[in-house]
């Protein structure tokens, strides 16, 4: 177990749309080649491949009585991912529920869901208590700083994955950043994060 994987997320149920040259404008339809339902999401989908290959590995996330929030259940059990449950919450649908369009070029996303795994302290204390004595961690944002600090201090290796945000820049994600001893963004998340650092440089 202690070489086991760990990571706190918020789990995206996603329907993609693939095999497509072009999105729809507003008042169009256009049809799909392709179609699949996966769960998404940058920790989800890495603890689902880690868990594949026998790791094991387990996930603290949002998850309800829905349709979708027992669909992302029984995938995770069959990919050898152990969901711990932080929601406690009244909401019908917890997790997040995404079309993904996917063009020779890019992708794009439309979601509902409030995003990020809420803070509370009992989430704190759970998120810590199922991530201490793993090797790796996948890092969340939101407010669970204290808990990266903490293991972070007792030897866990963080790894980052934020996923798209628009208040992504280096002063809203510096404390992950500099946290984290690995970050995995995409290639807008790097446009973004060195238009900042260049807009600095020109300051001093």
């Amino acid at each position: 177990d202690v070489l086991g994987s760990r990571g706190l997320g918020d789990v995206y149920k996603r329907q993609l749309y693939s095999g497509i040259d072009r999105l729809p404008n507003e008042g169009e339809e256009i049809y799909a080649k392709h179609f699949s339902l996966q769960l998404g999401g940058g920790v989800p989908a890495t603890l689902i491949n880690l868990g594949r290959l026998g790791i094991k590995t387990k996930i603290a996330t949002e998850l309800g009585d829905d349709i979708f929030s027992n669909y992302a259940r029984q995938e995770f059990e069959k990919c050898g991912v152990s969901p711990i449950n932080l929601y406690k919450g009244d909401d019908d649908i917890p997790l997040n529920v995404t079309s993904a369009m996917i063009t020779s070029r890019d992708r794009t996303f439309m979601s509902y869901g409030h995003g990020s795994v809420e803070a509370t302290p009992d989430a704190l204390d759970a998120a810590y208590k199922m991530c201490t004595g793993a090797k790796i961690v996948i890092m969340h944002t939101g407010g669970f700083l204290p808990v990266y600090k903490k293991l972070k201090s007792e030897g866990t290796m963080l790894v980052f994955d934020c996923g798209w945000d628009d208040n992504l820049s280096l002063e809203n994600y510096k404390e992950h950043l500099e946290l984290a001893d690995y970050y995995t963004p995409n290639q807008k998340d790097c446009l973004l994060y060195t238009s900042d650092a260049a807009d600095d440089l020109i300051g001093v």
